[in-house]
């Protein structure tokens, strides 16, 4: 059975993004991408808004996506 993606809300907190590495206050996320290999369970990180978005949505109607807030929190960890 394949893992769903995991996303989570934390608020704005003073973290680092596991992604992209910048130590800021804005608003963090936990995630976790989708399993589509089998025997590779993939890790929950802490990343920011800019990042989340890159990974779920690509580069393409990224601005769009982000003003419309189009990714909710979903799963469970």
């Amino acid at each position: 059975m394949a893992l769903k993606r995991y996303i989570k809300n934390l608020g704005k907190i003073y973290a680092t993004c596991d992604c992209c590495g910048v130590h800021d206050k804005t608003e963090k996320f936990r995630h976790r991408p989708q399993q589509f290999v089998s025997d590779y369970r993939p890790i929950v990180q802490t990343i920011c808004k800019k990042c989340l978005y890159a990974r779920e949505v690509g580069s393409k109607g990224r601005r769009k996506a982000i003003v419309k807030s189009e990714l909710i929190d979903e799963g469970n960890a």
